[in-house]
């Protein structure tokens, strides 16, 4: 149920359905770990930071689940926020890096040493 759970990206029903499977089995290491990979399916991103901006729209829809009256799925939600910054954090400075890389590639491409 879970993989096809990560197929489908429904809005509002899709984060319905994956917050009911972490308040029903909160003890299944396995199922969490499937609803936090369909959590953070981003599916096509555009730019350098596309990745960054998909991830902070999931942490913004999750931040919703600290709401919730279940402590269960408070609790997953307050972790997965943790896991989701330590990602943007991550995907940020490698993002940046490129992006330097790319930049200092041009630089010295237009570059031509006199004689």
């Amino acid at each position: 149920a879970v993989a096809f759970i990560q197929n489908f990206k429904g809005g509002s029903s899709f984060l319905a359905v994956l917050k009911e499977v972490v308040s029903q089995l909160p003890d299944d290491a396995g199922k969490l770990a499937e609803v936090r990979v369909a959590l953070d399916s981003a599916g096509i991103v555009e730019g350098d930071l596309g990745f960054v901006l998909a991830l902070r729209a999931r942490k913004g829809l999750l931040a919703e689940w600290l709401a919730d009256e279940r402590a269960v799925v408070r609790e997953f939600a307050e972790k997965h926020i943790a896991e989701i910054d330590v990602l943007i954090a991550s995907e940020q400075r490698r993002a940046e890096a490129e992006r330097e890389m790319r930049d200092r590639s041009h630089d010295g491409a237009d570059f031509e040493p006199s004689p």
